[in-house]
């Protein structure tokens, strides 16, 4: 109820009243009634304010954090918005410190503020690192009562709710004391902090410089920790995305199917019935080459038992009489049945997708998109890892604006591998 504000510290008054009337009011204790009163709470300052035109209640901070100590589940978890004013925050007081006599006072109540918002810092992660892990517990008693067919919530409602927590709450708080990631035009949180750390030590603040080292080494111990977080839930969104993916194409060629049905008089449908010919078989690839394929081998496969040496003999003739052609260096393959990449790389795909391949309002042949994109951000990137980008990238589109060109198909190859798709194109309504 704290939380399903959008702010952890307001809820409707209506919803206290009515507790108050269904829990409170039926307890014999008198002297509970008077204490739990909307009025005693007011004085005592667990309530700060009652809203009269909203009619929403203010609840005290304190008070709050006892409620999610007490219950963990009751936390709400940090979006990118605390981490960058924690990160504006320090560079602002370190540089403040770099400036400032170190004798005077000015620089004392900073270092004291400065040490404080670390404080702060550190208690912001650990907490924060506490709820996501019960979120991503929540995600996999999910997935699990899924796999047994006892979840009510569906597969898109499922794997939206795990994008949301990995790109909103867990990618923020892992880059925020990620000590590698890289920022355009200011420092991140440990460049900040060392640089300071340096500074104390080329003025002789020694004791200073060693402080500050084992506070920065508290903070940026939980990355590991939240590191391993986001690998638990990545591999449920990878297996969902997956399984999304599967649903999709399956009702994309459902509908196809359907639409291929026209409509006469007295009920009756054309193309009612599936034959070689049929509109919906275009679009599949899974029967490309089959055609060809038993031209060239029927009279083989129709051969007779009793003459089938001759036969033999006749094509090993055949075969020797033809020449050889001569092998390509490099030829194409197609890609194996089963691939995989490492999860390191697939966080980076994952990552690389989500937040820096854009999504415009229309796109033409949404797959050479993504591959032209990729190897623009990724320079190694080949068909395998393409194919990851594309399962996330197309997490991300609305279904409703993706079409399919029916004839119109495309090749694209790294060298190693190709691969031959159906366009889709994108447009937003």
């Amino acid at each position: 109820m704290i939380n399903a504000n959008e702010t952890a510290l307001q809820f409707p008054m209506t919803a206290y009243l009515k507790f108050y009337e269904q829990v409170i009011y039926q307890d014999d204790d008198y002297a509970l009634k008077d204490i739990l009163s909307v009025e005693a709470l007011l004085q005592a300052n667990v309530f700060v304010n009652i809203d009269g035109l909203t009619n929403m209640v203010t609840l005290s901070k304190d008070i709050y954090n006892i409620l999610v100590w007490l219950d963990i589940s009751r936390k709400k978890q940090l979006d990118s918005q605390p981490f960058e004013s924690h990160r504006q925050d320090v560079v602002r007081l370190a540089n403040e410190l770099t400036t400032l006599p170190i004798e005077g006072i000015n620089f004392k109540e900073t270092y004291a503020f400065f040490y404080e918002k670390l404080s702060d810092i550190q208690v912001d992660i650990s907490e924060n690192m506490r709820v996501l892990d019960y979120r991503v517990d929540e995600i996999a008693d999910m997935y699990k009562s899924r796999e047994m067919g006892s979840l009510e919530t569906g597969l898109d409602e499922l794997f939206h709710r795990a994008q949301h927590v990995y790109h909103r709450n867990i990618t923020p708080c892992l880059e925020f004391i990620n000590p590698s990631l890289e920022l355009k035009g200011t420092k991140n949180l440990s460049e900040t902090l060392k640089d300071l750390e340096h500074y104390f030590e080329e003025i002789g603040e020694v004791d200073k410089a060693r402080t500050l080292q084992f506070r920065v080494g508290a903070i940026f111990c939980y990355y590991k920790d939240i590191r391993a977080i986001a690998s638990r839930l990545n591999a449920y969104l990878v297996n969902l995305a997956q399984e999304r993916e599967f649903f999709l194409s399956m009702e994309r060629a459902f509908g196809v199917l359907v639409e291929s049905l026209v409509p006469l008089r007295h009920g009756r449908h054309q193309n009612k019935y599936l034959n070689a010919d049929s509109e919906v078989f275009k679009l599949a690839t899974t029967f490309d080459g089959l055609e060809d394929h038993k031209k060239k081998y029927e009279k083989r496969f129709n051969y007779s038992p009793s003459r089938g040496l001759d036969h033999f003999n006749n094509y090993y003739e055949m075969m020797l009489r033809r020449p050889l052609k001569q092998k390509l260096d490099n030829p194409l393959r197609a890609l194996p049945l089963e691939i995989d990449i490492e999860e390191e790389r697939c966080e980076q795909i994952l990552s690389i997708t989500l937040y820096e391949i854009a999504v415009d309002n229309m796109i033409e042949n949404v797959q050479r998109y993504v591959w032209q994109k990729l190897q623009e951000l990724l320079p190694n990137a080949g068909i395998i890892d393409f194919l990851y980008a594309l399962e996330y990238f197309l997490s991300a589109l609305d279904d409703a604006c993706v079409s399919q060109r029916r004839n119109d198909r495309d090749r694209i190859d790294d060298g190693v591998y190709y691969l031959d798709y159906i366009i889709w194109d994108y447009a937003e309504a």
